[in-house]
């Protein structure tokens, strides 16, 4: 039997889980050579979580990836709890993802795996504030490399 975890618990847990799949991106962006297949479902699977983490937080249920989106859209973005910058991610790489789950395959080469990346730590790391967990800071180095 597990034990049912309180909302600011579960947020945490999803954080968590949203960080480790943002670092495993990296991690195979370096290892890849050129291969990034799994490079949208990884990077929407870490936005997701870490969206879904700061809706719950908020005490927004949300199970289906569209309600999650939608609520995102409406709870925090339009409420303007994080940077507007923020506004596509999520609904972006869920519309790629939904496309690469159709058959529609999306050319990426390591410039574009890298902003994918990037975007993906920043967004995850600014949620995280709203579910309750610390932000990380991504350093210099790491923000040129994903900026250009």
């Amino acid at each position: 039997m597990s034990e049912e975890l309180n909302p600011q618990e579960e947020a945490a847990k999803l954080i968590r889980r949203a960080r480790i799949k943002a670092r495993e991106i990296e991690t195979k962006i370096e290892e890849a050579g050129g291969a990034y297949d799994t490079l949208i479902y990884d990077a929407y699977n870490a936005m997701f979580m870490a969206a879904r983490a700061a809706l719950h937080n908020m005490g927004v249920e949300c199970n289906s990836h569209r309600t999650v989106v939608s609520h995102y859209r409406h709870d925090i973005i339009e409420k303007k709890l994080i940077d507007p910058k923020f506004e596509s991610h999520l609904s972006k790489i869920q519309t790629y993802w939904e496309e690469e789950q159709q058959g529609t395959k999306h050319d990426i080469d390591a410039d574009r795996a890298k902003r994918v990346a990037g975007a993906t730590l920043e967004l995850v790391d600014a949620l995280a504030g709203l579910s309750g967990a610390k932000p990380t800071s991504l350093t210099a180095q790491q923000r040129q490399l994903y900026t250009g």
